[in-house]
C-alpha cells in the first residue's frame, strides 16, 4: 500500500535506516539491515527504513512505495530500472536514489539517522541534512569509496569523479556523529588516512543467523567434500588463487569439490577460465532463495572468503559471519593483517591462506578433509566463536547501545 507524504510528516521515529538494498533481497546488505530493523523494533523502538522499490539484483522486480514489515514502516522510492554490472549506469542509480531518498528524508523526524555506505552519495546528503537539524547521523561504513577503486587503479585519484568522491567520503569522516566500521584494519586506516578519532569509530561487525547445531559434521569418508563460495564475484575478492587451488586439488584427490555460488561481473571470466585449465572439479550456480542458501552452508564442507590486497581497510566480507553460523571451517585467502585473518587466528577458525598462494590454500584444503581430528576441533570452536561474538543477538544490542548513547530518548 502507499503511505501518503502527509501521513509520513505526522509520522514520529526513534531511528531511520537508508540502505539501498533490502528485503525481500536476499544479498548479505539487504538481510542485515532486516534484521538490525527488526531487532531495534523488537526493543521497542519506532523504526523506518528508507530503501529503493526495485530489487538490487533484478530491477525487473518492483516492490511496494509502502509496507510494515515486522514491527516496523518501510519506505521505497521510485527509481528507473539501472543495471548495477555497468559502471555509469551503476552511478546513476545511486545518484537517483540519493536524490529520491533525500526528498523523503526532509519530511522523516526521526531521532536519528543511519546510512549503509556505499551507495555514493546518499550517506553524504543524509549528513548534511542531519547536520543542519542538530540530528545524530551514524555511518554504516560497508566498503570506502573511492580509496578502494582508486588502489585498484579502476579510476585515477585526480579523476572529476573520483575528487568529487573523495570531497564527500572526507566530509562523512569529518561530520559523522559516529562511524561504524566492520574491522580494526578499516579503524587502522581511518585514523591513518582521515584523522578519525578512536572515539567516534565503533567497531560492530557483521552477523550471520543461529542456525542449528552442526559442528563436527565431517562428511562420509565416501561422500564428495565441498568447498564453498558464496556471494557476489566483485572486484574486492581474489577470486584466482583459488581457481588456481582447485587445479591443484584436483590433481591430488578427485572426491573434493568446488562450489561457487553468486553473480557479478567477475563470474563470466572466472568461468572461462575454469573451462580453459581443465578445472572440472569447479561448478558454479547463480544466487539462491535463502532456504536454499542456508541448505548449502549445512552441507558444504568448507566455507571461502576471499579478499584482494587492494581492499584491506576497506572492507570485510559479509559472507564471513554467515558462514561462521553453519558451525564450518573457512578458508581464508586475504592479507595475514585484515579484520578477517585477525578473527581466524585469535580463535582457531579454520585457515588463513595470503593472496597468490595457491599451494597453501590446495594443502589447507587437503588437511581439512584428511585429519578429522583438527577438522572437529575447528567447527567446535567456530559454534562457540560465533554464538559468543557474532551471533545477531549480540551484534545487534551493540546497535541499541549506540542508540540510546546518542539519542537518550530512545530508552524504552
Amino acid at each position: 500500500m502507499d503511505q501518503p507524504d502527509s501521513l509520513l510528516t505526522n509520522a514520529k521515529y526513534d531511528v531511520c535506516i537508508t540502505t539501498i538494498t533490502f528485503f525481500p533481497d536476499i544479498n548479505a546488505t539487504a538481510k542485515l539491515m532486516y534484521d538490525l530493523a527488526g531487532d531495534l523494533a523488537d526493543k521497542g523502538l519506532k523504526v523506518v527504513v528508507l530503501t529503493q522499490n526495485r530489487s538490487y539484483h533484478d530491477p525487473n522486480k518492483i516492490f511496494p512505495s509502502f509496507e510494515r514489515i515486522g514491527g516496523f514502516d518501510v519506505i521505497r522510492v521510485s527509481l528507473p530500472s539501472f543495471d548495477k554490472n555497468k559502471g555509469l549506469t551503476k552511478l546513476l542509480m545511486y545518484l537517483f536514489f540519493a536524490q529520491k531518498s533525500l526528498a523523503k528524508v526532509k519530511k522523516i523526524q526521526a531521532n536519528l539517522f543511519f546510512a549503509v555506505f556505499p551507495p555514493f552519495f546518499a550517506a553524504y546528503y543524509m549528513m548534511k541534512k542531519c547536520l543542519e537539524r542538530s540530528i545524530p547521523f551514524v555511518l554504516i561504513l560497508h566498503d570506502l569509496h573511492p580509496d578502494t577503486a582508486i588502489r585498484r587503479k579502476q579510476i585515477s585519484a585526480r579523476h572529476p569523479l573520483a575528487l568529487l568522491l573523495k570531497r564527500q567520503t572526507r566530509a562523512l569522516m569529518k561530520e559523522s556523529t559516529r562511524i561504524v566500521t566492520l574491522g580494526r584494519d578499516v579503524n587502522e586506516y581511518l585514523k591513518r588516512i582521515y584523522g578519525v578519532t578512536e572515539d567516534r569509530m565503533v567497531y560492530i561487525p557483521n552477523w550471520g543467523r543461529p542456525m542449528p547445531s552442526s559442528h563436527g559434521a565431517k562428511p562420509d569418508e565416501e561422500a564428495p567434500f565441498t568447498v564453498l563460495y558464496a556471494g557476489n564475484f566483485g572486484e574486492a575478492s581474489d577470486f584466482w588463487t583459488l581457481l588456481k587451488a582447485a587445479k591443484k586439488v584436483q590433481e591430488l584427490d578427485r572426491k573434493i569439490s568446488f562450489l561457487l555460488v553468486g553473480n557479478g561481473r567477475k563470474r563470466a571470466a572466472l568461468e572461462d577460465y575454469a573451462k580453459k585449465e581443465r578445472i572440472y572439479n569447479i561448478r558454479f550456480s547463480d544466487f539462491l532463495p535463502e532456504e536454499e542458501y542456508l541448505e548449502l552452508l549445512r552441507q558444504a564442507s568448507v566455507c571461502v572468503v576471499t579478499l584482494r590486497e587492494s581492499s584491506m581497510g576497506m572492507s570485510v566480507p559479509s559472507k564471513f559471519y554467515y558462514y561462521l553460523s553453519a558451525g564450518k571451517p573457512i578458508l581464508a585467502i586475504l592479507p595475514e593483517q585484515s579484520e578477517v585473518a585477525r578473527a581466524i587466528n585469535e580463535d582457531c577458525l579454520g585457515c588463513v591462506c595470503t593472496n597468490d598462494d595457491p599451494d597453501c590454500a590446495a594443502e589447507a584444503i587437503l588437511k581439512l578433509k584428511k585429519d578429522t581430528v583438527f577438522y572437529k576441533k575447528i567447527c567446535m570452536n567456530v559454534e562457540n566463536v560465533f554464538r559468543r561474538k557474532y551471533s545477531q543477538q549480540v551484534c545487534t544490542e551493540k546497535y541499541f547501545n549506540l542508540i540510546k548513547e546518542l539519542a537518550g530518548s530512545c530508552d524504552k
